[in-house]
């Protein structure tokens, strides 16, 4: 990849995430709508993170994100098939995380999660840990309406956080960090609500301008080195990082007509209550995921597998000092 960027234009800006000034440009931002217009991607020769430039104003952004999901994706997920898969993936990041918990020894009394959307991590986190305290915050007030209906405390905004301390065991963010302009600033902020021993996990997409047709709302396109980079300088140790999902090779090609007759044969079949054979098998963890509904809708995507080389989806996780 080196020799790649050595012969690509180069441009000084600011890398969001490690500071290093020299970037590689790649190509236009595809967009749909006007704050992301007259942006480029460019990548950062030191971290190799892919980053749009210039990014957003601060003030713009915010007002875009407080109706996220209107701007990005024309209303939150609706449908059997989108919850079902929501569900899913949500029970698949809670399996990692507990693993790692467990690794560590911490002991999970009260979390915070940032971005929560419609909530499905939060609820498969209450329903196997009813004791701990729950805490969001979610900037889409069109979100606050489900939230309210789970027993967790809500925000709007980190600010109404302001003053609280380090009285959490466990920071979750999942999908957050690829929308934001200054990604450090957010999380030094966040490991300071954390008790010593606690444990932050990220998900976030790995490098999906490689196989997406539109880079809108991402502003952030992460690999292992930038992400590192990230935790490493607000001092976290002990961290793991692992790609998720189909590999972005398995991504290009299932574009191909084949591919498209499965997905849509196995759409069919799911509309019609049947599960495709090839999908009955293999189920992860039946205490998480026991409904296959929900294995139907999340296994195509292969969530539930770790590979060696970068995959649709990229977690971290680490603990403080």
């Amino acid at each position: 990849m080196a020799s790649e960027i050595s012969d690509k234009d180069k441009r000084h800006v600011l890398c969001p995430v490690c500071g290093n000034s020299e970037v590689a440009v790649l190509c236009d931002y595809v967009y749909h709508s006007r704050l992301f217009s007259k942006m480029e991607l460019v990548e950062c020769t030191s971290c190799r993170l892919v980053f749009a430039d210039p990014l957003p104003a601060a003030g713009e952004l915010h007002t875009y994100n407080r109706d996220y999901f209107q701007n990005a994706h024309g209303g939150a997920e609706v449908g059997e098939q989108a919850v079902l898969f929501f569900r899913g993936i949500a029970a698949l990041r809670l399996q990692h995380v507990e693993h790692y918990v467990a690794d560590m020894g911490t002991a999970v009394r009260a979390v915070l999660e940032i971005g929560p959307g419609s909530g499905h991590f939060a609820a498969h986190f209450l329903r196997r840990h009813p004791e701990a305290s729950y805490t969001v915050v979610e900037s889409d007030q069109t979100c606050h309406t489900v939230l309210s209906s789970l027993n967790v405390m809500a925000y709007r905004d980190l600010s109404e956080l302001a003053g609280k301390g380090p009285v959490y065991d466990l920071l979750v963010m999942s999908h957050v960090l690829e929308h934001l302009a200054n990604p450090p600033d957010l999380l030094g902020i966040l490991v300071g609500l954390l008790r010593p021993g606690g444990v932050v996990f990220i998900e976030v997409p790995c490098r999906d301008h490689e196989f997406k047709a539109e880079h809108e709302p991402h502003l952030l396109f992460f690999d292992m080195p930038a992400m590192a980079r990230l935790l490493e300088d607000r001092g976290l140790t002990s961290i793991r990082l692992s790609y998720h999902g189909k590999s972005h090779d398995q991504l290009k090609r299932s574009a191909s007509l084949p591919a498209k007759v499965i997905a849509a044969a196995e759409t069919l079949l799911h509309r019609r209550g049947i599960i495709a054979p090839w999908l009955r098998s293999g189920l992860p963890t039946p205490s998480l995921i026991e409904d296959l509904r929900i294995w139907a809708a999340v296994k195509p995507y292969l969530a539930h597998l770790v590979n060696s080389r970068p995959s649709w989806w990229l977690r971290a996780l680490a603990t403080k000092p």
